[in-house]
């Protein structure tokens, strides 16, 4: 019996300059059948890098439009199935489910969830809104669909088609439009540049609903070009021209997060409402104006809010909203208007279900330390690095320092509070300084003891500097403070000799001279 013929995949990308990322993407295409690289001008070692990867590495060309070069690059692919991935994406999943789905049909274009890099750290503030997971066309049959769209663009059909749906075996992790990755390529205004040329192109000769789309191609790209002021202005005039439901969810979606971030009260909720009118779902939406509300310390709004989101949302596209995602946010709402009950009952849930249940300064007000330790014995390796690193974020704030205390204690010689703790000498008050510089040296990070590092930061003040030095010296014969404690003792004014000597000589006996 003949067995049937293997289902192929290509995995096509266009690339220029991307020796920094390119690597990492290839490396999680393996897999493929064939990898087709369309390089549109690099002058770095993209092509050098693609060509240990792959044959199909192709000198291609650039002309301001993202279409024509995915159609010409795509052209090269022999596969049975396109997968369309970016040089700053990888593919996440098992490549043998994600064949034997293809095989299965009878769908002839499948979604993926695009999921953004977080390097596995989400701090857990009340007022934190940087989730970034949308869907989008990433498989399709080859020969199937054709590229349209200078700037922003997308598949489309070229004939019938047997349907689609999303595919739950594998995603898309990426990270190319960071802060720090649209300045390095100057995507932002490379963006901008194409998409207002398409809108003179099309307000020319194009239809009326061809020119709106161009339009909210212009504001989305205004933002990526790190224009925020100017993006709402031009979104806000344009918006009365837009009749298409598809284009206003589009710019009330993109607008809502920079309103949230640069723009006025009046701003956010005119955009939050165009989204949540214009969504297919309005959870998204409304869980972005809870979080909002509490960042304005409206806990009510923000509670009113939580309460009209269902247990669990999962759009058509495969989005998923849970409202115990926003344990932070309730959990704070709930503390804030004095009803600690409920908000610890909620931040257990949210631990059990390894979900961040707040911030730690209203965690560490919201419950007694027994309480807390309880919550936090639940904590998975993963949530609990998560509540460690927003301890190292808001060090500055002593409830802040408090809680990572509270997580020492409930898991005593942790290794990532210990890391945590030996860079607390910008913020740290000398008793601190002395319990964690204990910690440190009982479990061999002597290296790192706190009171060194005090009394070597050049931002404290002279008086902690030198009472700092001065424990590290007579309690653990530390040689490396003693340069630090000379240096100290050179700062302080002459009318503050007298009492700092005298509280030298009180944690340190006879280690100053009073002719010091």
């Amino acid at each position: 019996m003949q067995k049937n013929a293997r289902t192929t995949v290509s995995v096509v990308m266009i690339v220029k300059d991307e020796e920094a990322v390119l690597a990492k993407s290839l490396e999680s295409t393996t897999w493929a059948d064939q990898v087709v690289v369309y390089d549109t001008g690099s002058t770095d070692a993209t092509r050098e890098i693609a060509a240990r990867y792959t044959d199909s590495v192709i000198e291609g060309y650039w002309d301001d439009d993202f279409a024509a070069a995915r159609n010409r690059a795509q052209s090269h692919a022999t596969g049975d199935w396109v997968l369309i991935l970016d040089a700053d994406e990888v593919f996440v999943g098992d490549p043998k489910l994600l064949r034997k789905r293809l095989a299965r049909g009878p769908e002839d274009t499948f979604l993926m969830r695009v999921e953004g890099e977080d390097d596995g750290v989400v701090v857990p503030l009340a007022n934190h809104f940087s989730d970034t997971v949308i869907t989008g066309i990433r498989i399709y049959r080859r020969g199937s669909r054709q590229w349209q769209g200078k700037i922003h663009e997308q598949p489309v059909q070229t004939g019938a088609s047997t349907g689609s749906a999303l595919l739950h075996t594998c995603s898309v992790r990426h990270s190319g439009y960071t802060v720090e990755a649209v300045a390095a390529h100057d995507k932002g205004a490379r963006n901008l540049r194409i998409a207002q040329r398409n809108l003179e192109n099309i307000e020319a000769t194009g239809t009326p609903a061809e020119i709106a789309a161009a339009r909210v191609h212009v504001a989305r790209s205004m933002v990526l070009a790190n224009e925020p002021t100017e993006a709402l202005a031009y979104a806000e005039q344009i918006l009365p021209d837009l009749h298409d439901r598809k284009q206003r969810w589009l710019l009330g979606f993109g607008m809502s997060a920079v309103a949230v971030n640069s723009g006025t009260e009046e701003q956010v909720r005119l955009w939050l409402d165009e989204w949540e009118q214009h969504d297919e779902s309005p959870v998204f939406a409304q869980a972005l104006r809870a979080r909002y509300e509490m960042s304005r310390g409206d806990a009510e709004a923000a509670l009113a809010e939580i309460e009209k989101i269902p247990s669990t949302t999962v759009t058509s596209q495969g989005q998923r909203l849970d409202r115990l995602d926003l344990a932070p946010v309730e959990v704070a709402a709930l503390a804030k208007l004095g009803r600690r009950r409920p908000a610890q009952l909620l931040a257990r849930r949210a631990v059990e279900r390894d979900i961040a249940p707040g911030a730690p300064a209203i965690l560490v007000d919201c419950f007694t330390e027994e309480q807390l330790a309880g919550i936090l014995a639940k904590a998975s390796p993963r949530l609990w690095r998560e509540l460690v690193h927003a301890c190292v974020l808001g060090a500055g704030h002593a409830r802040v320092r408090d809680f990572l205390g509270v997580m020492y204690r409930t898991r005593p010689g942790d290794i990532t509070v210990l890391s945590a703790a030996s860079m607390l000498a910008p913020v740290i008050d000398l008793e601190g300084a002395a319990y964690w510089s204990a910690e440190l040296r009982r479990h061999g990070a002597a290296e790192q003891c706190l009171l060194v590092s005090l009394a070597q930061h050049s931002d404290r003040a002279a008086r902690d500097r030198a009472l700092a030095a001065a424990l590290a010296i007579s309690a653990y014969g530390d040689e490396r403070a003693v340069p630090a404690l000379e240096e100290a003792l050179g700062l302080v004014a002459p009318e503050d000799e007298a009492t700092l000597l005298a509280e030298l000589d009180i944690v340190a006996p006879g280690l100053v001279g009073a002719n010091a």
